[in-house]
């Protein structure tokens, strides 16, 4: 974040070891911070979802180059 990178949080990957049997927890609080502060906050399907998006992108012009 110092350095100007955009974090990305996937929130379904991330966990709060303390207090996750309670209603809420430090995991709302640190997700809200994150998102509000250091960068975004998605969940892994998501993510992935747009990872093979831009795969099939970059195969579409890939092959329109041939």
């Amino acid at each position: 974040m110092f350095r100007d990178y955009r974090c990305v949080l996937l929130a379904d990957c991330a966990g709060e070891p303390i207090g996750s049997e309670l209603p809420r927890s430090n995991h709302e609080a640190s997700v809200l911070t994150i998102q509000t502060v250091l960068g975004w906050v998605s969940d892994s399907e998501r993510f992935e979802s747009a990872l093979q998006a831009r795969h099939s992108v970059a195969a579409a012009i890939d092959l329109s180059q041939l």
